[in-house]
């Protein structure tokens, strides 16, 4: 027997639309979004400088820029948001956005305006699509992918080629000294989203002005770490706003030098005693100690179960002996008083002895620190 209900049983409702009523949408709780500039306002803002960056491309050296030309277009505060991101400007210029700076701008509402921070883009233009940028600016087309290009300049409130005082980020007192200087330079381009490093003939131009400002570049510790490429210089300061003219050079600074080591005194550490057991409580995470070393465990002492994994041929040092059994007794015990019993390694603790360093030649501060470092991290998959 069927389950299905015989035709009787069926209901038909018609009429539906009798029951209809308006209804109000609820309020969108922001309205349209407050403009601080009008695309019109932009261009008279932006012409003179868009005009300028382009007549200075036109007069730089062929020695100090690459195919492209680095500029920078200041954001307004109001749209920092990923979703204002100008793309219709940048593609009708054909500009690829390989970074950003910090910067201050005036943010604007319709009830007030303050200072805030923003970011500068900073872009790779070829000389063509700087071309096109101020033809756009001075009078937009009127196809559609003109008109969308031109209502972005609403965006910025400053073009610009980056000048020493942006590039040099610290002037040491020194006299006219040479020094060695940390320049960093700026990707090429992107890839499938991924930045590029500097390309080689470009960076061929490079050596070759640092060598003509009386320089010396250390080839050998050339790095390049997300498309950026960090290369040390020795440069007297006197000559660095000259260095500093190099279109593709993001930043230039007085090369970081390690922290002098702290004295740390271990006479305690024969007085704890050792944990109940010195296998980790788990086996996760692992965590590797790059310092001095430890000191050789006392006969019958199990405080530290495993010897320091040299990673230098220098003889061991007592200072450095010391700094580095303190720093890995702090990692495996935590804080402990003399006198008490030290508690169980949570984790697997191994102390790799780095220091000292050894004597290579033309060797810069922390550069062989930093090599041996990620070497041994991405061997042995260290977490911490």
């Amino acid at each position: 027997m069927s389950d299905v209900p015989n035709s009787i049983d069926r209901r038909l409702f018609i009429g539906g639309e009798r029951l209809r009523i308006d209804v109000n949408a609820p309020p969108s709780g922001g309205g349209d979004k407050f403009e601080p500039q009008t695309p019109h306002e932009a261009r008279t803002l932006l012409l003179p400088m868009v005009q300028s960056v382009v007549e200075s491309a036109a007069t730089l050296p062929p020695d100090l820029r690459g195919d492209r030309i680095y500029i920078e277009a200041r954001l307004l505060p109001n749209y920092l948001a990923a979703s204002y991101f100008p793309e219709a400007l940048l593609n009708r210029i054909n500009a690829v956005p390989v970074g950003s700076r910090a910067d201050i701008g005036i943010y604007r509402t319709q009830s007030r305006t303050e200072e805030t921070g923003t970011r500068r883009l900073v872009l790779a233009v070829e000389d063509e699509g700087l071309e096109r940028f101020r033809a756009l600016v001075d009078r937009p087309g009127a196809a559609r992918s003109e008109q969308q290009a031109f209502a972005q300049i609403r965006m910025l409130d400053q073009v610009t080629i980056a000048g020493h005082d942006d590039v040099v980020l610290n002037r040491p007192e020194v006299d006219g000294r040479r020094i060695t200087w940390e320049a960093v330079l700026h990707p090429s381009t992107t890839i499938r989203g991924e930045p590029e490093p500097l390309d080689g003939p470009t960076m061929a131009k490079w050596f070759r002005l640092v060598s003509s400002l009386d320089g010396e570049s250390h080839d050998d510790y050339v790095r390049q770490v997300g498309g950026l490429t960090f290369a040390p210089v020795v440069l007297a300061s006197s000559r660095v706003d000259e260095l500093a003219r190099f279109n593709p050079l993001r930043a230039l600074r007085p090369m970081p030098a390690l922290r002098p080591r702290p004295v740390i005194g271990t006479r305690a550490v024969a007085r704890l005693g050792p944990p109940p057991s010195a296998q980790p409580a788990q086996s996760q995470p692992k965590v590797a100690v790059f310092d001095g070393g430890v000191h050789p465990a006392p006969s019958g002492s199990s405080l530290f179960p495993s010897p320091s994994i040299d990673l230098t041929s220098e003889v061991p040092d007592p200072r450095d002996l010391d700094h580095g059994t303190g720093v890995t007794g702090a990692v495996m015990y935590g804080l402990a008083l003399p006198g008490t019993t030290a508690r169980q390694p949570p984790c697997p603790v191994e102390s790799l002895r780095m220091l000292p360093a050894p004597d290579v030649p033309n060797d810069l501060d922390g550069y062989w620190l930093l090599d041996r470092i990620k070497e041994v991290v991405v061997e042995k998959g260290y977490d911490i």
